[in-house]
Parts: structure tokens; C-alpha cells; sequence
């Protein structure tokens, strides 16, 4: 009987593997960064609805101190505007429109997340 010669299999390309493992990786990074940011919402809510000015700007100094101008310039700037107009609401004692700004940006999230599959 002859022998066989020994079955090897071929090695994956670690080029793709490291790939996949990093697209893994970085949509479970994305997701967890989205439920955190929707989370952080939900405290700006609370606040306003509590009407505890303190909570409120430590929910706006998080927001504010998260942007980043990469990937999307505009959206960062557009966010900062925003945000600004909510301190202005804070400061004149508005709750209900810095709580009413804080749903709408919180909707506006989650929509976006479950486009882009994540939620």
C-alpha cells in the first residue's frame, strides 16, 4: 500500500483575516460608542425634566467634549451649534426646550443607527 502524502491545509491570508477581524471589531466598537451617546441623551432628558441645571450642563459638557471634527467637518460643527443653543436654554432656565432638543437629537441617533444596522 502506498503511502498517502499528508494532507495540509492552506494558511488564510492574514491580510484578509486581520480584516475581517478589524471591521468585526470596529462595528462593535460603533455600536457600543452609539449606545453610549443615546445613553448620554437619556441623562439630558432626565435632567430637563428634573429641571437640575447642574446634571443638564454635565450632559452638555460630555456631548460637547465628544465631538470630533473627523469623519464629518459639518455634522461636528452643525452638533457644536446645537449644543450651544442649549446651553442658551439652560441659562435662561428653558427646560423644556433644552429637554425637546435632547429627544430630537437623541430620535435623530437612533434612526441613524438602525439605517446604518447597529441598533
Amino acid at each position: 500500500m502506498a503511502a498517502s502524502a499528508p494532507y495540509f491545509r492552506p494558511l488564510p491570508d492574514l491580510n484578509k483575516l486581520a480584516k475581517r477581524i478589524y471591521q468585526s471589531n470596529q462595528e462593535s466598537s460603533d455600536k457600543g460608542a452609539l449606545k453610549r451617546l443615546i445613553e448620554t441623551y437619556d441623562h439630558g432628558i432626565q435632567a430637563g425634566i428634573r429641571k437640575d441645571k447642574a446634571r443638564a450642563e454635565h450632559v452638555l459638557s460630555l456631548l460637547v467634549s465628544s465631538l470630533r471634527p473627523e469623519p464629518n467637518p459639518e455634522l461636528a460643527l452643525s452638533l457644536q451649534a446645537i449644543y450651544q443653543d442649549c446651553r442658551g436654554y439652560l441659562e435662561d432656565a428653558n427646560f423644556a426646550e433644552f429637554t425637546e432638543s435632547m429627544e430630537r437629537l437623541k430620535g435623530l441617533w437612533i434612526a441613524y443607527g438602525r439605517l446604518r444596522g447597529k441598533d
